[in-house]
């Protein structure tokens, strides 16, 4: 996001997938710079939408998160994303060190969640959950080998409190409107 500013504007599609000005549905509201010269802890957005009728606590193919949950080695997480859909994965290592190609630059990360291959370019943002559906992570990066999450407390605790959408319970409103953020942004 080093080139987003506050304001822009969110579209669904977004432009990588012919998304136009007429798609435009909202704005970004906040972003976590990435820090070049330290380790960050997140990579995550938020935008406001133009219309309350584009939320919704539903995540395709996995339904309403139930709350929150950390997880350990061995646990199976799952995943809907724009590009490789519904998806499941073994969680490897859960506080991994990592260094992410942005292109232009590289970032440290640190106290990342580290999966089996479980996204594909275009699915960053999408919200990571374990079977129960408890809101475990935030996709953000991977490679051919493994895909990289950042951990949701990390993610919520860094946004600081977020008022919930009508009928939503407080502490899903973060993580529901990061993934959808990153989803209208094009980014999952």
């Amino acid at each position: 996001f080093p080139k987003a500013s506050i304001g822009d504007p969110i579209y669904q599609p977004g432009p990588y997938d012919g998304g136009t000005s007429a798609d435009a549905v909202g704005a970004l509201s906040w972003y976590q710079p990435i820090d070049t010269e330290k380790s960050n802890l997140i990579d995550a957005a938020l935008w406001e939408p133009s219309s309350p009728d584009l939320m919704s606590d539903e995540i395709l193919d996995i339904g309403v998160p139930r709350g929150l949950a950390s997880v350990q080695v061995g646990d199976v997480i799952q995943k809907s994303g724009r590009t490789s859909g519904y998806t499941s994965a073994e969680v490897i290592d859960i506080n991994a060190t990592v260094s992410v190609g942005y292109g232009a630059f590289e970032a440290d990360f640190h106290n990342q969640i580290i999966t089996d291959v479980v996204g594909d370019p275009g699915d960053s943002g999408s919200a990571v959950l374990d079977m129960n559906p408890n809101l475990v992570g935030l996709l953000f990066a991977g490679s051919e080998y493994v895909t990289i999450h950042n951990h949701i407390r990390n993610v919520i605790s860094a946004v600081g409190p977020v008022p919930p959408s009508p009928g939503e319970e407080a502490p899903l409103a973060v993580p529901l409107m990061l993934s959808n953020a990153l989803l209208l942004l094009g980014l999952a």
